[in-house]
């Protein structure tokens, strides 16, 4: 119980009574990093005591590591919504912010392989999503390029244009209801009653729309949200299979969402 007292004294200090405090918009980082780093903490001894095999030994770490990526974001990533001519910040450097749409692509490759191929467009998004990472990386090239006459905006209307294509169909899907067709040339059926089926579209759908909603920030914010959202990717994958986890391992309900309303807010502020 000690994990669901820390998250209700948290969760109601950050969203009451920090709120009225004349210096949150400024303390509210550094206070927001201590809250994750002690609900993970709390949450590792108390699966540290269990030993486990397989993939099921990464489960304690997770709570120590998604804290430690908010730290190392917060130091090393800055210059969100700036111009990268300017050059002033490490993450509009072309090594970072390109190793970084390269690990993107990875990861949706990856969503599409794995679980995305149900779906009837899953590869037509993913085409869709590389393709507007890769536009992004000519335009944010350019905009580094010593020639004052490249400036990338060619490239990024043609990334907004597909964006703007593509996102209302995923949009549209999400919305829709999960069809799938019976067996023995029975009609189509709303799978409402097959629990499973119905929560696995509906996460391929959702996260579908959420991969385009973090490519369209990083349209508009710039290089630097590229590590910032590749961070932030990781950080949900590993939330993920926090949730998934059974026995001593598993996480309650609440607990889940303070680190998610936490993790949230902390990246909020460390982007400006």
């Amino acid at each position: 119980y000690i994990e669901n007292g820390l998250s209700a004294v948290f969760v109601f200090f950050q969203s009451g009574m920090l709120s009225f405090s004349n210096s949150y918009i400024e303390a509210e980082q550094r206070i927001v990093m201590f809250m994750l780093n002690a609900l993970g903490v709390a949450l590792f001894v108390r699966m540290s005591y269990v030993t486990a095999g397989g993939n099921a030994r990464i489960m304690p770490y997770i709570p120590l590591l998604v804290p430690f990526l908010s730290r190392i974001a917060e130091l090393t990533i800055s210059g969100h919504g700036t111009d990268p001519s300017l050059r002033l910040h490490l993450a509009h450097g072309p090594v970072v912010f390109l190793s970084s749409l390269l690990c993107l692509m990875g990861l949706r490759l990856y969503f599409y392989m794995s679980v995305s191929k149900r779906s009837k467009t899953g590869f037509f998004h993913t085409v869709i999503d590389c393709v507007t990472l890769l536009l992004l990386s000519f335009s944010w090239i350019e905009k580094q390029s010593l020639d004052q006459t490249k400036n990338g905006y060619f490239v990024t209307r043609i990334a907004i244009t597909l964006l703007l294509g593509s996102l209302p169909i995923a949009l549209g899907e999400a919305l829709g209801p999960v069809i799938r067709k019976a067996v023995s040339g029975e009609a189509e059926t709303t799978e409402t009653n097959i629990l499973g089926h119905h929560g696995q579209i509906a996460l391929i759908r959702a996260l579908t729309v959420t991969f385009q909603l973090l490519i369209a920030l990083m349209v508009v914010t710039g290089p630097s949200t590229a590590p910032t959202v590749l961070i932030a990717c990781l950080q949900g994958w590993m939330l993920y299979l926090l949730a998934g986890a059974t026995g001593f391992y598993e996480v309650s309900t609440p607990v889940q969402a303070a680190f998610w309303r936490l993790l949230v807010r902390h990246t909020f502020f460390a982007t400006n």
